[in-house]
């Protein structure tokens, strides 16, 4: 309570929704848009966490750096907010964040392994219920972005392209993902 400097990151299931069908809205890839569309997530009542926490929102492995010490700094905080850590959880566990920073995405050993070491179960219950959510804006934005690229930055259009691929498959199963329009 009281005067911070934080943005309020909004991640109740309506919000998701709505800045994924604004991203969506750039989306010309009839295939990707099939594709987001079946995959929408029914709005539902997320769970909230206990009470807000400053959080990154870009917790990518790529905003991560490891000094030579062993520690782990975390940079680029543009983005950041109060909000509920299994925004960040997702974003260091998602595919297509470990894409887009260069690195093959966690298998599910890792994945368990990482969530055990975060030692928060309540958490890790929060993101399974919100991981659709956060996916399918994260899927929209990956679509935004390959078709954005494309005509000046292909390498980049294709790593978009591969890391909604990937998203896609992990979260919603993989029949259907590949093969989604030109990049």
């Amino acid at each position: 309570a009281g005067p911070h400097p934080f943005r309020r990151l909004d991640d109740t299931a309506d919000a998701m929704l709505a800045e994924g069908e604004r991203t969506l809205a750039v989306v010309r890839d009839p295939q990707r848009r099939r594709l987001l569309e079946q995959a929408r997530p029914v709005p539902r009542v997320l769970p909230a966490p206990p009470g807000p926490v400053v959080v990154h929102s870009d917790c990518g492995p790529g905003n991560l750096i490891r000094a030579e010490d062993g520690r782990v700094t975390v940079i680029d905080w543009q983005c950041c907010g109060l909000g509920d850590p299994a925004e960040d959880l997702y974003a260091f566990l998602s595919p297509a964040f470990q894409l887009l920073s260069g690195r093959p995405p966690l298998d599910a050993a890792a994945a368990a392994a990482f969530l055990e070491a975060y030692g928060d179960p309540a958490a890790a219950a929060r993101l399974a219920l919100k991981r659709p959510f956060y996916a399918w804006r994260m899927l929209a934005y990956c679509a935004a972005r390959t078709e954005a690229l494309a005509p000046e930055e292909a390498a980049a259009s294709r790593r978009y392209a591969a890391a909604f691929e990937a998203e896609y498959a992990a979260v919603f199963g993989a029949e259907g993902a590949s093969g989604g329009g030109a990049a």
